[in-house]
């Protein structure tokens, strides 16, 4: 798979390939688009550290930086393997953690409280995601159910993904 990629990203002459999270993909990557192309490792969890060093290594020497989404994630690694030899950058997600502040939205909450009926003083367990089966959705509201939990309500918000067919 991580071939056939690197072979359309260099016949669609990429200037630039990012590899997900999977840094087993990036030297063979790396043997399909030539030295032209840079290769940056997208690493999101701390899936390295389980590859023995010699894998790390090659990996290391396929690319042309690593992004870690946390700086723990970059400690753990060179705790693991030793420092890195690419340049590396710790970018994250950039969610304004003001503008989720709940004291921002205790009118809004307490509307839609309102508008559903749940009384101010029961608890709510909320899903937002993707409603598709892959994300559990249908599974968690059986275990809501079955729980039984008193002065609780679930909400799920989300909305249905239409995969067409392959």
């Amino acid at each position: 798979y991580a071939r056939a990629a690197g072979h359309v990203a260099y016949h669609l002459g990429a200037k630039l390939v990012v590899v997900e999270d999977t840094p087993a993909f990036c030297p063979p990557v790396r043997s399909s688009v030539g030295t032209k192309t840079k290769i940056l490792l997208h690493q999101h969890c701390d899936k390295p550290r389980v590859l023995n060093s010699r894998t790390w290594r090659k990996t290391t020497q396929a690319v042309d930086g690593v992004i870690f989404v946390a700086e723990q994630g970059r400690r753990i690694i060179e705790q693991t393997h030793g420092r890195l030899s690419v340049p590396s950058f710790v970018v994250y997600s950039g969610v304004d953690l003001n503008h989720y502040a709940p004291t921002k939205w205790v009118a809004d909450a307490s509307r839609i409280r309102t508008t559903l009926g749940i009384p101010p003083e029961f608890k709510v367990l909320i899903y937002v995601g993707r409603l598709v089966p892959d994300k559990g959705v249908a599974e968690a509201a059986e275990a809501f159910n079955i729980a039984r939990l008193p002065e609780t309500h679930m909400v799920i918000v989300g909305s249905f993904d239409v995969i067409a067919a392959r």
